[in-house]
């Protein structure tokens, strides 16, 4: 699978309007907490469809989250010194076989990260809109409760 693909947000809406009302330091963290876990639980579900030959390739998943940006991504990581990280025993070489097949030209033999990307991405969706919500209002508590124990000294 290359390339960007999106997906829309139901209650999107409703969540813009709390996360306003909620100030900028508030929102951030709920968003930055609800496409986090986002991207673990589709890690572990492109983990769970990924080959089981040795098990580097599974390992090799990996969700990364930038904090500065707010981006999320899920792929492979860099291979350990300890596996052969060049030519064709490679993890990256073995899933570009079985995601896109042999030389471009072959159909793919597996190509279970977009198979898995097209069964569960309407369900991340989802599921990010709530995780983003019960961070949010996670953090206005936190919030909340600081003022408090600021008023009282």
């Amino acid at each position: 699978m290359s390339g960007k693909t999106g997906v829309k947000l139901k209650g999107a809406e409703e969540l813009s309007r709390a996360m306003k009302s909620m100030g900028p330091t508030v929102a951030k963290k709920a968003s930055d907490t609800g496409t986090r876990k986002t991207a673990q639980y589709l890690a572990r579900k492109f983990r769970a469809a990924a080959p089981r030959n040795t098990g580097q390739l599974r390992s090799a998943i990996k969700a990364y989250y930038s904090r500065k940006t707010g981006v999320a991504w899920v792929g492979l990581k860099k291979p350990s010194k300890k596996y052969v990280t060049k030519g064709k025993n490679s993890v990256p070489f073995f899933y570009k076989i079985l995601e896109f097949g042999v030389g471009g030209t072959g159909k793919p033999l597996n190509p279970f990260f977009e198979k898995t990307w097209n069964r569960y991405r309407r369900i991340a969706a989802r599921r990010m809109v709530k995780e983003t919500e019960k961070a949010l209002y996670d953090e206005a508590v936190k919030v909340y409760q600081k003022t408090l124990n600021n008023r009282g000294s």
